[in-house]
């Protein structure tokens, strides 16, 4: 993301869906429906990424009980010391609301996003990412009262 550019040497992200997944997506990419440039089909322009899309909510099963892994690994230098930052996070199909995980993954930290501005007590306008304008610990907090936890640990590196 732009807001670390100049900050972080090296960032990296995987998300990991299902056994299998991997192998089942990676071709429908290789052959460009994941392209967002429109083609012609019989005088109908459609992008390939909006019919896989529409394909995919077809034939995917959508009721399945998810799991949402999360861990950031970071290297910090403070003077001296080198430390190691873990942020770890096991996030599960809520039953009592039918949400799965993925959903409670990336539906909660928005409505913490809107709960704040609506209570005030974030003070910026315009448009900003998260990390620029909610304090970290604000946000972790909020988090937490919507059970959604991450666990930080720090280790120094020997």
């Amino acid at each position: 993301p732009y807001t670390y550019k100049d900050k972080i040497d090296y960032l990296d992200y995987k998300t990991i869906r299902y056994p299998g997944h991997l192998d089942m997506i990676k071709p429908l990419f290789d052959l460009g429906l994941g392209s967002t440039n429109p083609i012609n089909i019989k005088n109908k322009q459609i992008a390939p990424r909006e019919m896989l899309i529409n394909l995919l909510h077809k034939t995917l099963p959508s009721n399945g009980e998810d799991v949402v892994l999360l861990k950031v690994t970071a290297e910090l230098k403070v003077e001296s010391n080198t430390k190691i930052v873990i942020f770890e996070m096991i996030d599960y199909f809520d039953p009592k609301t039918n949400l799965s995980s993925m959903m409670r993954t990336t539906s909660i930290p928005v409505s913490v996003t809107a709960d704040l501005i609506a209570r005030e007590k974030i003070s910026s306008f315009g448009v900003f990412t998260p990390e620029e304008i909610i304090p970290a610990s604000l946000f972790l907090d909020e988090l937490r009262k919507r059970k959604m936890i991450i666990e930080k640990n720090v280790y120094n590196k020997s």
